[in-house]
């Protein structure tokens, strides 16, 4: 049952617990045993909207989360409840992680109770990418088509309703929040998360060195790379494609159609572009292809 999620060991604990049993509670009940107003720094909320969400998903998360993160210990026990957690970020306790699920969506928000400046910028990022890669990764495990829009609410707002997508955010530096009745600076809902911007990619582009592999081995990834929606999924949660890319790629004719256009828009995408298309092809059962390219680096020539 360990196996698929269904019973968790929380480590040092003897008990094994069953998160599909974990006791209901209310986010305001959760925020106050926990005493986050009491927080010198809250993030937003990172949301992640689904189209359809199994109520299990949650559950895959939340062990995933165990597993890297210890669950903040409250009166009651752990604040592990259904569709709600909160987990200690690092052994000082300081800063912790809540995850929250409704019908259709996912949510997470950081909080520091240190009296330091931290910048959190580090710990956001790499929290939204490993969760967003942790979901990839459930989709191929369990062979499940899920698509999600990413969306941002402020930091002490109901999370799951009215939040901002990403797109919006970026179009428009200003927007208007319901909630506090004002309107709020874009770049302050969605800085904290660390989000790029896939537009200053153009001005950078790929080193000389990895364009020009990628099309001298064209030819060879047309014939051999395989599973290109998820290799584009994975390089989306990387920031270097957009979701609007990924899905134009997606809608190409056919899997040498697709490779074609990811050919041609990866060279504009960053230095780091490259490096990231190499992580994606091994993750997606295209090692043979990582490989190949791996080897011209070292082959004599213009390289």
């Amino acid at each position: 049952m360990k196996k698929f999620d269904i019973l968790v060991q929380i480590e040092g604990e003897n008990a094994y617990i069953m998160p599909s049993m974990f006791p209901p509670s209310s986010i305001s009940t959760v925020c106050m045993d926990i005493g986050i107003v009491k927080a010198n720094c809250k993030t937003s909320w990172f949301c992640m909207k689904f189209k359809f969400l199994p109520p299990s998903f949650f559950s895959h998360l939340l062990v995933w989360l165990m597993n890297n993160y210890r669950p903040t210990r409250v009166k009651s026990g752990f604040a592990l409840y259904r569709g709600l957690c909160v987990f200690d970020l690092d052994s000082s306790r300081c800063e912790k992680l809540l995850m929250t699920m409704s019908i259709d969506t996912i949510a997470l928000q950081i909080v520091s109770f240190s009296k330091q400046t931290q910048d959190l910028l580090e710990v956001c990022s790499g929290v939204r990418k490993d969760t967003r890669r942790k979901i990839v990764n459930l989709k191929k495990r369990y062979g499940i088509d899920l698509s999600y829009e990413q969306m941002f609410k402020c930091s002490d707002c109901t999370c799951h309703t009215e939040a901002f997508s990403l797109k919006q955010l970026i179009e428009n530096t200003r927007n208007y929040c319901s909630h506090h009745q004002e309107a709020h600076e874009s770049a302050t809902i969605y800085s904290p998360w660390k989000v790029e911007s896939t537009e200053g990619h153009i001005e950078k582009g790929m080193s000389k060195k990895h364009s020009q592999i990628l099309q001298t081995c064209s030819e060879h990834m047309l014939e051999n790379l395989y599973n290109v929606d998820m290799i584009c999924e994975y390089l989306e949660v990387d920031d270097i494609l957009t979701e609007e890319i990924r899905d134009t790629i997606k809608h190409k004719n056919g899997r040498q159609e697709q490779t074609k256009e990811l050919l041609s828009i990866l060279p504009f995408k960053g230095e780091k572009s490259y490096e990231r298309f190499i992580e994606a092809l091994k993750i997606t059962e295209n090692k043979n292809v990582a490989h190949y390219l791996e080897q011209q680096v070292g082959s004599t020539g213009t390289f």
